[in-house]
């Protein structure tokens, strides 16, 4: 596991402007690439092109998502990505949601072997 993708979900608001969430991605993309890591990165508020997202997920052994825990979920910028940031991955992420091969839902998946980490602050 060498290749990691570091994805900061903060949403900016006056009172929470996303300074610690950036300093955490920050001090671990430093610190993987100090230890030999391949370190990408992206910052969901500051825009993304769905096709590179997808590109890195496929490049990534490893996907890291720091984010701030809004009313018991996520920041709707990240959840936005999801949806729509990652939705051009069909064939190549996912190719139905499992049910349509006999399996369970959810069993669709192409990324299997990767591994997804959700830090939350």
């Amino acid at each position: 596991m060498k290749n990691i993708l570091i994805v900061n979900g903060h949403e900016y608001y006056e009172i929470a402007k996303g300074g610690y969430n950036a300093a955490l991605c920050e001090t671990m993309e430093s610190d993987l690439k100090n230890n030999g890591f391949y370190v990408k990165s992206t910052v969901v508020e500051q825009g993304y092109n769905p096709e590179e997202e997808v590109d890195k997920f496929l490049w990534a052994d490893l996907v890291i998502f720091q984010f701030p825990k809004y009313w018991m979920g996520i920041p709707s910028a990240l959840k936005k990505y999801l949806d729509y940031g990652l939705t051009g991955g069909y064939g190549k992420l996912y190719v139905n949601d499992g049910r349509n091969d006999g399996g369970q839902y959810g069993s669709g998946g192409l990324l299997q072997g990767k591994n997804i980490c959700s830090l939350l602050q």
